[in-house]
């Protein structure tokens, strides 16, 4: 079984996006305006303020879907199953939390904490933003959470709802 070149397998069951979705226009500086559908890419700012429709919407055009609630989780706790992508203990600079930039805090181009994933190599499932799923709850915290040790946690679920909601963001699975 093999993924596509910007997802990772996970347990030999399903593939993730290896990025937080971008815009395919989406640079370093601007999150683009083209919503035709998403991609996965370092570098760029990830896609955000979506609606679990456009989320859903945007992965269909690419030829996967939204992630499942399970999936979403299984590929944020790792092979071993622990509390955040990268361990069980939380640790400020590994991931973009409220914390790391203080006072000055900002999302960040997909990629840019190396540190922030696990052994399938799914990076920023933790932090910088939340990540929609289907159904519509947000998994895996945000930049500006203000508990990133609490909310970051791989089991942690925003069910605020489907509307486009400012941080929400997605990843699509396969």
């Amino acid at each position: 079984c093999s993924c596509p070149d910007d997802m990772v397998l996970v347990e030999h069951a399903f593939c993730v996006d290896r990025y937080e979705a971008s815009r395919p226009d989406a640079t370093a500086a601007s999150i683009g305006a083209d919503t035709s559908y998403a991609t996965s890419r370092p570098g760029v700012m990830p896609w955000r303020n979506v609606s679990l429709q456009q989320a859903a919407d945007a992965c269909t055009a690419a030829g996967k879907r939204l992630c499942t609630p399970a999936e979403w989780e299984q590929a944020c706790r790792g092979p071993d199953q622990t509390t955040y992508s990268y361990g069980d203990t939380y640790v400020v600079e590994t991931c973009n939390g409220i914390d790391v930039f203080w006072p000055n805090i900002r999302i960040v181009p997909t990629g840019s904490f190396p540190d922030c994933t696990n052994e399938y190599g799914v990076l920023d499932i933790n932090g910088n933003i939340w990540e929609r799923v289907q159904g519509g709850a947000g998994r895996g915290g945000a930049y500006n959470c203000s508990d990133s040790a609490a909310l970051h946690r791989c089991g942690y679920v925003a069910d605020w709802g489907t509307d486009a909601i400012p941080n929400f963001g997605f990843r699509c699975c396969w």
